[in-house]
């Protein structure tokens, strides 16, 4: 053999090589990537997991700051209130007791006087009775 055949053939033989170690190369590359991407969805997922809990946590720690300062807004509105009105509001009620107490008693009265107006309606009645019988009687003779 020749000097010329045999780089030739060394030469071919290399190229035969590059050519299997590129193929080679380009599978464990791409089983590579499969598996890296695989790892990265994990922990993208458990990292996109773990911030979603805190930001869930943070965000109830804010709500529950909300909360509280609403409620504490409308506590003072309402004592501000209480304070401004409630000695009016106060006042309305005593009139408005006051003014049931008198209907009260002014029914009280009514039921008083109506019980009278019945007893002397019995009176009259019973009377106006009498008088007819004694009315018949005078007539009758």
């Amino acid at each position: 053999m020749d000097e010329k055949r045999f780089k030739d053939l060394l030469f071919e033989n290399n190229k035969y090589l590059i050519q299997e170690m590129d193929v080679r190369i380009d599978s464990k590359i791409k089983e590579n990537n499969k598996y890296l991407i695989q790892e990265m969805d994990v922990r993208i997922d458990s990292k996109i997991k773990e911030n979603n809990e805190y930001l869930i946590q943070e965000m109830d720690k804010m709500m529950d700051k909300k909360i509280f300062e609403s409620e504490r807004r409308q506590n003072q509105k309402l004592a501000k209130l209480e304070h401004e009105y409630g000695d009016k509001i106060s006042a309305i009620f005593d009139k408005v007791m006051s003014i049931d107490e008198k209907l009260s008693d002014t029914r009280g009265l009514s039921i008083k006087n109506e019980n009278k107006l019945n007893q002397h309606d019995d009176m009259l009645f019973s009377q106006g009775y009498r008088i007819s019988k004694l009315e018949e009687q005078v007539y009758s003779k």
